[in-house]
């Protein structure tokens, strides 16, 4: 976890430094420069002491003057120098006021650049700011989804653990076959079950292929199994049930119910079915394979048990030449 936070850590911090790195490069390029400009200050122009005309101007010289006429027009030249004199000094002030506002709009355009740059890397941070917090919000949920998951599977592990410890194991633990001397043959089935909670709705059934070693002969139930037991019908835990059926088939084949009765050697290959459902109502099934060899001479009216088919009763099989499938 603290490898994990690290490399969180890491991750972030690279991110920033990337992120402001690229700010400066982004405002070193677009940073407008500053301007520099002249300033008038046409507020600030101040009258000299020109005179228009010169010393010519001045009244002591012009009343110096004969006859009158010089001296009025002398009087009316110096007056219309003074007028041109204002007249330009007024348009160099308005010049200047011109440039002087020239250079606010350079300065003003200056600043809004500069306004511009400054938003599109606030924009930027913005953006970027944004992309950091999706991807950790993503990661984030792909986290949350992570613990969801694995709650969930535990969860489901916790059940399924539960569920083993205490369902049934139903089980057809012995098989019995007794031949009677009239050709009659009884099977006998015990289904166990092992578990710790009741096996439901039992169901069982069977199929049995027998073959008389002398004659070859060879009689087999039919083909669809049939499986028996009720409706509700349950085995608790820990217990079992016996099962008897007659097999009725065997006694309409009178060839075969004679041979198999003067026999000196019968094979029995025998297919059992069974179902059943634990508390939960989760279904269950399994098919098991019984062998049996013996004498029926010798044991007329006794039981005789069949035993699981294992690697070591493979030879009865062969010798059967036909096992159920």
């Amino acid at each position: 976890m603290l490898r994990g936070n690290w490399r969180v850590f890491l991750a972030a911090f690279g991110f920033l430094v990337a992120v402001l790195g690229l700010g400066s490069a982004i405002a070193w390029v677009l940073w407008p420069g500053s301007s520099d400009l002249p300033t008038y200050g046409w507020q600030e122009t101040a009258y000299s002491d020109y005179e228009p005309g010169g010393t010519s101007c001045q009244p002591a010289e012009i009343n110096r003057l004969r006859p009158n006429a010089k001296r009025a027009s002398q009087r009316e030249a110096c007056e219309n120098a003074a007028e041109q004199y204002r007249i330009q000094t007024n348009d160099l002030k308005q010049q200047t006021r011109a440039a002087d506002a020239a250079v606010a709009s350079v300065l003003i355009a200056e600043w809004q650049s500069k306004a511009t740059v400054f938003g599109l890397i606030v924009g930027f941070y913005t953006l970027a700011a944004a992309s950091a917090a999706a991807i950790f919000a993503k990661q984030a949920a792909d986290e949350t989804r992570r613990s969801a998951e694995a709650a969930e599977s535990a969860v489901a592990e916790a059940r399924r653990i539960g569920e083993a410890q205490v369902r049934c194991y139903a089980s057809v633990g012995t098989v019995v076959l007794e031949f009677e001397r009239s050709g009659a043959l009884l099977l006998q089935l015990v289904v166990n079950n092992a578990g710790q909670s009741p096996a439901k709705e039992v169901r069982w059934g069977w199929r049995i292929g027998i073959r008389d070693t002398d004659t070859g002969a060879l009689w087999r139930s039919p083909e669809t199994v049939i499986l028996r037991g009720t409706v509700g019908s349950s085995v608790s835990a820990g217990e079992s049930f016996i099962s008897t059926s007659v097999i009725a088939d065997l006694l309409d084949d009178i060839p075969m119910r004679n041979a198999l009765i003067d026999s000196t050697r019968v094979i029995c290959d025998l297919l059992v079915d069974i179902e059943w459902q634990d508390v939960f109502g989760t279904p269950f099934s399994e098919r098991l394979r019984f062998t049996a060899d013996f004498r029926p001479k010798d044991k007329f009216g006794e039981p005789v048990i069949a035993e699981r088919y294992t690697a070591y009763r493979e030879e009865i099989l062969r010798e059967f030449k036909a096992p159920l499938a």
